[in-house]
């Protein structure tokens, strides 16, 4: 039966407002992957200046990082599950984008932290239940939760996948080793004093009868 012109006007129109749809969202990626890839520039800069730092002042300024990091969560993380979001896909509402990035940055920032400072991070994480809990539900949701794939590269992916590794999250790959973390650090060669060598025994010489000379 053929279709009704009326039809057929609807037709091309969903199809029009579907690649204008489809338009809008990869727009909306591509501004997204942008500002991401700054701020992670911003962090991994960051990382930086904190290992050049001596232990007490690094320790105290991931203390105050952390302490912003995770309050920031908690935010996202109260907001996201009060709302229902289901985010397959980028949201098209600023706010709830700010939430999603919020929330990727400070998971992959920990995720820099935990890698490069492994032996501080897991201590922080063991002394404070919200930190932990909030941190492994950050990691849930973005890797088996409704985050959208699309704002996932594959640095990121990677970053998620060895901080699962890091916290022994699911199956652990009998490859993995972290070269910060001190356990997993290989062991250092001891360097001896040589043995010393035995002395070598003299060997008498037999002398023959002597010539006794007169004057």
């Amino acid at each position: 039966m053929s279709k009704t012109p009326l039809t057929l006007i609807l037709l091309l129109l969903c199809g029009v407002l579907s690649v204008v749809q489809c338009q809008k969202n990869e727009d909306l990626v591509s501004e997204f992957h942008k500002g991401f890839m700054a701020k992670r520039a911003a962090m991994l800069s960051m990382v930086k200046d904190l290992t050049v730092m001596d232990e007490d002042k690094r320790d105290k300024t991931l203390d105050s990082l952390l302490k912003s990091m995770f309050k920031v969560l908690s935010e996202v993380k109260s907001q996201v599950q009060s709302a229902g979001m289901s985010l397959k896909d980028i949201p098209e509402d600023k706010r709830s984008r700010e939430y999603v990035a919020l929330l990727l940055e400070n998971t992959c920032f920990f995720s820099d932290i935990l890698l490069r400072f492994p032996d501080y991070a897991s201590h922080r994480l063991s002394a404070n239940y919200d930190y932990n809990t909030l941190y492994r539900w950050s990691l849930s949701y973005i890797s088996y939760g409704d985050f959208p794939p699309s704002l996932i590269n594959e640095p990121t992916k990677k970053l998620i996948h060895l901080a699962t590794q890091e916290l022994g999250v699911g199956e652990r790959d009998p490859d993995y080793v972290n070269p910060y973390k001190k356990k997993d650090r290989p062991p250092l060669k001891r360097f001896e004093d040589p043995p010393i060598a035995p002395k070598k025994s003299k060997k008498k010489v037999k002398r023959g009868p002597r010539l006794n000379v007169e004057l």
